[in-house]
């Protein structure tokens, strides 16, 4: 699956991933955060693509970064329980955090790409 991704794509998801890292790292909140250095969104794998979040309002907010890493994740770890730790902790901090101003969608969790494998 990864074979598919093109690599200027994987590099500029690199590149905003050690952005983000940064952030996280130095104490930066990142979940309201809509990142400078934005990466160019994927056409493939479809299922990849299917779940990114391509409004230009959300370009370069969180959402389409956990996509990113759960895809990734998936791959070079797919015993990985990252996925469901992501959607608990989203779950229990929804007061905290608002999944609308990461950029996720509506109904994200309905989405195959989130759903158990």
């Amino acid at each position: 699956m990864l074979s598919q991704m093109d690599e200027k794509r994987l590099a500029s998801f690199l590149h905003h991933l050690t952005i983000a890292r940064n952030h996280c790292a130095h104490h930066g909140r990142i979940w309201d955060r809509k990142m400078t250095v934005k990466m160019k969104l994927p056409k493939n794998p479809k299922n990849l693509a299917s779940a990114l979040n391509e409004s230009k309002d959300v370009h370069g907010k969180l959402y389409n970064t956990l996509v990113m890493l759960n895809f990734l994740l998936s791959i070079v770890s797919p015993a990985s329980q990252w996925r469901g730790k992501l959607i608990t902790l989203l779950e229990e901090s929804s007061v905290h955090a608002s999944t609308a101003s990461m950029g996720f969608p509506n109904e994200w969790k309905s989405l195959p790409f989130w759903a158990k494998s």
